[in-house]
């Protein structure tokens, strides 16, 4: 009897998220968006980097409004904008 072990993993990148307010991104932050947006396998208009940016300034004024973008290594492989609400 042959018995066989599947591959190993992949060796990934550890993760690592930045944090952003107030509506300011950088360059490299914004290609890195805009190359992730051109491949995802579901596109969201509401999360591309034209429509999000302009809402993350705009959706500031009353209240703190981050970006987290999530690195994986050099790639950029998730972008969430999140507020906190006082109850």
């Amino acid at each position: 009897m042959t018995v066989v072990s599947p591959p190993p993993a992949p060796i990934r990148a550890p993760l690592r998220i930045d944090v952003t307010e107030g509506g300011t991104v950088s360059p490299a932050l914004k290609a890195a968006w805009a190359a992730l947006s051109d491949n995802a396998t579901e596109p969201n208009c509401f999360m591309e980097a034209w429509f999000a940016l302009p809402s993350l300034a705009h959706l500031g004024d009353d209240r703190v409004v981050r970006l987290l973008s999530a690195w994986e290594g050099d790639a950029l492989v998730g972008v969430i904008m999140l507020t906190a609400v006082p109850r």
